[in-house]
């Protein structure tokens, strides 16, 4: 008997598991699988890559930021990511800045996610984090418009 796999599949089969052991507890063994999955190219025929990499940044956010932070930024950059992913990404490497009180990335960042995406899931909460960021700044105006300037654009 022959038993075709394909490497789209078996990413899919490998991110599924990997969610299990996180939802059973196991840290550890989720971490490793979605690390696995995390260190693949991005590519659109296994957006599970993707996934896996959004969920360990998440683990690693609150232990390990800068980790987090690199994962966040290549999800955000790289091609071949879904949409909802790179909001996603994109709004906790905001969050991230807010933390680290790197005020200029979180306006950057925050304001790239509202231009993006403007209907996402994140987007109000990130066009309030760009606004605390400038009132953090001392940039009261830009703070009191509250436009969105992305490569010299205002929206």
């Amino acid at each position: 008997m022959t038993v075709l796999v394909n490497k789209n599949t078996y990413s899919a089969a490998e991110y599924f598991a990997a969610q299990c052991q996180e939802k059973q507890g196991d840290a550890p063994g989720a971490t490793a699988g979605y690390e696995r999955l995390a260190a693949r190219p991005f590519v659109p025929e296994s957006p599970y890559r993707a996934y896996a990499a959004l969920a360990l940044a998440a683990y690693r956010e609150a232990s390990a930021a800068e980790a987090a932070a690199g994962l966040f930024d290549r999800l955000a950059a790289e091609g071949n990511v879904p949409e909802d992913v790179r909001e996603e990404a994109l709004f906790r490497r905001a969050r991230l800045a807010f933390a680290a009180k790197d005020w200029d990335s979180v306006i950057e960042r925050a304001g790239r996610l509202v231009l993006l995406a403007p209907e996402s899931r994140f987007a109000a909460v990130a066009a309030r984090l760009r606004v605390r960021a400038a009132l953090e700044a001392g940039r009261h105006i830009e703070a009191a418009v509250a436009p969105v300037i992305v490569s010299g654009c205002w929206m």
